[in-house]
C-alpha cells in the first residue's frame, strides 16, 4: 500500500558531492528567454531544428526541464489557469508518494510547485521545487511556445519531467481537466482516492 511521505527529507538528495547548484532566480522570477538561447538565431531555424535544440539542451541540462507546445495549447492553458489556477499532483517515490501543489502565479506566464503540506502550513513562504515558464517570444515566427521548468536541489529530474508531462495533461486534456475544475471550484467534491485510481493508468513516461 503505497503511504504519504514525509516532503523534504522524502525528496532531499544527501550526498553533498552531487548537489546540484541551481538559481533560486528562477524558482522566484521569470527569466528572459535570451537567459538560456539567443533568440534572434533561434527565430532563422525551422520549427523541427528549433525543437531539437530546446529538448536536446535540458535533457542535457541538470537543473532544468523542458518541453514545447503549441500557441493554440499554451492560449488554452492560459484560460484554464485563470479559472483553475491550482492542482495537486502526487510524487512517486519507492513505496509512497508526495503530493506536489500547483500554483499559477497571477498575471505571468509561471506556475510554481511547492510540498502540498508546506503550502497548507504557510502558502506565502512555501518553497518552490520546480518552476514552469512558458516563452512565446517565437510563437508568431514559428509557431512554437518554449516551455522550461527551473528545479530546486530537492527535486530529481525524472520527477520534475514527469511532473511538467502530467500538469500539461491534465490542463490540455479535456477529460482530465475536469478533476482540476472540481479540485478548484467545487473542492467538496474532489474525491482523492478516485483521483489517485484515475492518476495510476495515466502514462508517466
Amino acid at each position: 500500500m503505497l503511504r504519504m511521505l514525509r516532503p523534504q527529507r522524502s525528496l532531499r538528495r544527501l550526498a553533498a558531492p552531487h548537489l546540484r547548484c541551481y538559481t533560486p532566480e528562477a524558482l522566484q522570477s521569470r527569466l528572459p528567454l535570451d537567459t538560456f538561447v539567443k533568440v534572434d538565431l533561434l527565430k532563422q531555424e525551422t520549427p523541427e531544428r528549433v525543437r531539437e535544440i530546446w529538448l536536446e539542451h535540458h535533457a542535457a541540462a541538470e537543473d532544468a526541464v523542458g518541453d514545447i507546445v503549441t500557441p493554440e495549447q499554451a492560449d488554452a492553458i492560459a484560460t484554464r489557469c485563470r479559472a483553475a489556477p491550482h492542482f495537486v499532483l502526487p510524487v512517486f517515490r519507492g513505496e509512497g508518494f508526495v503530493n506536489m501543489l500547483s500554483n499559477v502565479v497571477p498575471g505571468e506566464s509561471r506556475v510554481m510547485f511547492s510540498h502540498l503540506e508546506d503550502y497548507k502550513a504557510d502558502p506565502q513562504s512555501a518553497p518552490s521545487q520546480l518552476t514552469l515558464a512558458f516563452y512565446d517570444d517565437i510563437a508568431a515566427d514559428l509557431g512554437l511556445v518554449l516551455v522550461r521548468g527551473d528545479m530546486s536541489d530537492v527535486m530529481q529530474k525524472s520527477e520534475a519531467a514527469q511532473l511538467l508531462r502530467l500538469w500539461t495533461h491534465f490542463y490540455t486534456d479535456d477529460k482530465s481537466y475536469e478533476w482540476v475544475e472540481t479540485f478548484n471550484l467545487r473542492p467538496a467534491e474532489f474525491d482523492f482516492d478516485a483521483y489517485m485510481k484515475a492518476f495510476e493508468s495515466l502514462p508517466k513516461a
